[in-house]
């Protein structure tokens, strides 16, 4: 093998950025380096190689070569670099697959972080991941459960072991999560293709360990909404007092189950009752979750949409509760019609924010002809002309979302152009409205 004399490494980033206009010569020059008799060299070179992205695939054939080196430094930042240049290094899914066998933890763990950086194009790797769910290694028993997660359904022979690796006793560290939550991550990421799961993950849910707890809840909307004890599961959450908190996170679950969990649409509406948590932030939190569910759910707005305006006209609650609210209202759409004043006054309160404006001038574009004259009304009213967050801007942004429904507004928008504060947004959405 042909081995270059050893360079200093503090010389190698200069020698590299000299050749930032060829990267093909650059990636040449790097996979020499690659046989340099000082291994820090070639460990930093591995590094280097998987700065390139999808630009320059030759750095994928020289990174796989130096899995093979015999310094394990040099292996773990290959399998690293393999990892940063991502689904474009597929070729590398076998041998990455096969240093999950290698003898250095370090090389097997950025093995399965450079599959997890692959996701479904790493499925060829399902055989040995599943073996590394056993590794000897907590790291790599971590890393190997959420690259099957990251590969998806494609990853359904996993199931199995995964349930096993829920078991797992890793306590986890500051950094990572425990095997068993990264297993519950993995049986999530497979998806309804893991439904051979969902009596472990029902069971789980009074796992004394609330992270398990929650990891279960989490998977569990991932994995079961056609099951039909899923959804009665998580209701139970719901109205489980003694935890508000993962009731917050099976709201969740549920909105992504959508109108197929529309049954759990009145447990919803009861926490927003809840009493008893001392921690704002989290009763924040579970708030927004369940205005979240609220507008995924219930997609005619029958029980959602008194629910969501209260929330946007409660100037006492947070703002993030009430963007949540407005964004539900919004992916309700039509059937949210009832909400447009409320909306209407978010657009002309000048304490609102950008952010809380932006997405009523969503919302509002969504709902569609509904609100098409309250929009135009804003439009010309002369009295906001230079007033602080401009309204009208938002205004007319809503009525470009709506395409060709707020036809009706186009006289108002012809107006529009020839005012200079507004101009820009009137023919952005004059071009919107005929397409």
């Amino acid at each position: 093998m042909f081995l270059l004399k050893a360079a200093p490494l503090v010389l190698l980033p200069a020698l590299f950025l000299g050749q930032g206009s060829d990267p093909g010569l650059s990636v040449r020059l790097h996979a020499r380096l690659l046989n340099d008799l000082d291994p820090k060299v070639r460990k930093q070179t591995a590094q280097d190689l998987g700065q390139y992205g999808n630009a320059v695939r030759n750095a994928a054939a020289a990174l796989i070569r130096a899995l093979e080196d015999l310094d394990e430094e040099v292996r773990a930042a290959a399998a690293h670099g393999l990892g940063e240049l991502g689904p474009s290094a597929w070729v590398a899914v076998r041998p990455l697959a096969k240093a999950l066998k290698d003898k250095s933890a370090d090389v097997r763990a950025s093995a399965a972080r450079a599959l997890f950086q692959m996701g479904p194009f790493a499925k060829d790797a399902v055989p040995a991941l599943i073996s590394a769910l056993k590794d000897e290694s907590a790291r790599v028993r971590r890393r190997a459960a959420t690259a099957l997660g990251a590969i998806g359904s494609s990853a359904k022979a996993a199931v199995p072991a995964l349930i096993e690796a829920a078991k797992d006793k890793d306590p986890g560290t500051k950094t990572d999560a425990s095997v068993a939550w990264c297993a519950l991550s993995g049986l999530g990421g497979i998806g309804p293709e893991a439904k051979a799961a969902i009596p472990a993950l029902i069971g789980l849910i009074k796992s004394e360990d609330v992270n398990l707890r929650h990891g279960a809840v989490h998977a569990l909307g991932h994995v079961g909404s056609q099951h039909e004890t899923v959804i009665p599961a998580l209701r139970a959450v719901l109205r489980n007092k003694k935890d508000p908190n993962l009731a917050g996170t099976a709201a969740r679950a549920l909105a992504r189950m959508g109108p197929a969990a529309s049954a759990a649409l009145p447990d919803l509406l009861q926490l927003l009752k809840f009493e008893g948590v001392a921690d704002s932030e989290i009763a924040t939190r579970i708030r927004c979750d369940v205005f979240f569910a609220l507008g995924e759910i219930d997609g005619k707005g029958k029980v959602a949409v008194p629910a969501l305006v209260a929330a946007v006209n409660d100037k006492a609650l947070d703002w993030r509760c009430r963007s949540v609210a407005v964004q539900g209202l919004g992916k309700i759409g039509p059937f949210a019609n009832a909400a447009v004043p409320s909306l209407i006054a978010v657009l002309m309160n000048p304490e609102s924010s950008a952010g809380l404006r932006e997405d009523a001038s969503v919302a509002l574009g969504n709902i569609g002809p509904a609100a098409v004259p309250a929009l135009v009304r804003i439009l010309k009213d002369g009295t906001l002309v230079g007033r602080l967050g401009n309204p009208r801007s938002y205004a007319i942004k809503a009525l470009g979302n709506m395409g060709s429904a707020a036809r009706e507004a186009v006289p108002a928008l012809l107006e529009a152009v020839d005012d200079p504060e507004v101009e820009n947004y009137a023919i952005q959405a004059l071009v919107k409205i005929r397409e």
